[in-house]
Formats: C-alpha cells, structure tokens, sequence
C-alpha cells in the first residue's frame, strides 16, 4: 500500500489497527488530532550565570630576579582557573602554585576583561615586582611555552575563597607576557 510522507493521527491510527466498527467513529478518526499538555514551567529559574574573565600583563624582570603574577580569588564559590597562556614567541619555563597568602612581597592591581554579560568577576589580578623565586620547589608543577599563544596548563585548577593562584617564572632577566583565563562561582555551588 502506497503511503504519503504527511500522515494525520487518524490516519496513523487506522494504519496500526485501531478502527471504528461503524460509519460513525469514523468520523471521530478523521478527527482525530494529536495533542501534548506541558506542565506549567512558570516555577523554573534559568541556569546561573558566573562570570568568566581574563587579564593579562607584559614584564621585563631585571638582573637576578624573577617575574611573578597571582590571581586572588574574591568570589564566595571559588573560582576555576581555565588557562595559563604565554603570549611571548620564547621557551619560557613557569611555576605555579596555590596558597593562602600572597607569596610576593609587593605586588599591584591590574585591570581584567569580563566575558559574561552582566556578571563582571570579582578576583584581583595581581602583578609581583620581580623579585626572587618563592616557588615551593620541588612541589610544584612547571609548565612550558614555546610559541605563541601555548597554554601551558591542563584542565583546569580549582582556587578556594581567598586563596591565590601564583605563577612565576623560572628564568631570570627574561621578557614575559602572560595571560590568565578563569571562571568565577558563587557561594553554595559546586564547579565539580
């Protein structure tokens, strides 16, 4: 039997056996309309949104003495750090580590970019006066850059309520340009 690629639910019905037994449902069939109630959504509430942002700075470090960066979380949740990235076309060699406190003596605010409409993060990105290396060696990772634009890290790192993320640099007197990506929770939210 032929079949048209438009088929009515009356027609499906009659298709699949489910027929009057009288000239009179069928009319009922012809009828026939299929229908969906949705329940009433009004009680939902859309996803929350958290901020996700960057900042990123340039730095000539001078005569034995290292560059240095830290992210302060500010947010209630935590925040994720999404990416390290090594803007500079030169093998740079990074620690980084996670503490309490900042590690560098003297550090200032630098301005970040905000990537969610209408959430702007809270965290501070600080940048270090070079200075010598703090970094806990050996427990901590070292991350690598070799061209521009590397993302020297992998998945991403979780930063509790007013810790801080730090990353200095290895190599002494050397340029360095980095960027930092994070995303940014709010309190009683789980990132994991």
């Amino acid at each position: 039997m032929p079949m048209e690629n438009n088929l009515n639910v009356s027609e499906l019905l009659k298709r699949i056996g489910v027929v009057g037994n009288s000239q009179a449902s069928a009319a009922l069939l012809d009828q026939l309309r299929l229908s969906i109630n949705i329940a009433n959504l009004d009680h939902l509430v859309p996803p929350v949104g958290v901020p996700v942002a960057s900042a990123q700075d340039d730095n000539v470090s001078g005569v034995a003495v290292a560059n240095g960066w830290a992210l302060q979380c500010r947010s209630a949740g935590g925040l994720t750090v999404l990416g390290v990235i090594d803007n500079n076309s030169n093998t740079n060699q990074y620690y980084r580590w996670v503490t309490d406190t900042n590690p560098f003596a003297a550090s200032a605010p630098s301005p970040h970019a905000n990537f969610t409409f209408g959430q702007p993060a809270v965290s501070v990105f600080l940048v270090s006066t070079p200075g010598p290396i703090v970094a806990p060696i050996p427990a901590v990772d070292q991350v690598f850059g070799q061209q521009a634009s590397t993302h020297p890290l992998n998945g991403e790192i979780w930063v509790g309520p007013g810790q801080f993320f730090n990353v200095q640099a290895r190599q002494l007197n050397v340029f360095n340009s980095i960027n930092l990506i994070w995303k940014e929770y709010p309190a009683g939210l789980n990132p994991t």
